[in-house]
């Protein structure tokens, strides 16, 4: 959640680690080079369109969650 709110907010610009956003995929044999990025190939959604979620048995929202945890 936090990497991607990162990124929307331009404070960072690197979407370095995330597969979706960087990994490639295969296409036929090794030799025929015909490795585009999965966001390409695959139809997902923006990182500006994710929306996050979640449920606890407590009440603590996910940053009051995290503070606590110490992350």
């Amino acid at each position: 959640m936090a990497g991607v709110e990162l990124v929307r907010q331009r404070q960072s610009g690197s979407r370095l680690g995330s597969l979706t956003q960087m990994g490639t995929i295969r296409l036929g044999k090794r030799t025929d080079a015909r490795s585009p990025l999965i966001k390409k190939f695959v139809p997902l959604a923006e990182l500006k369109d994710l929306t996050f979620g979640g449920w606890d048995i407590f009440k603590d929202n996910a940053y009051q969650s995290a503070a606590n945890a110490a992350c």
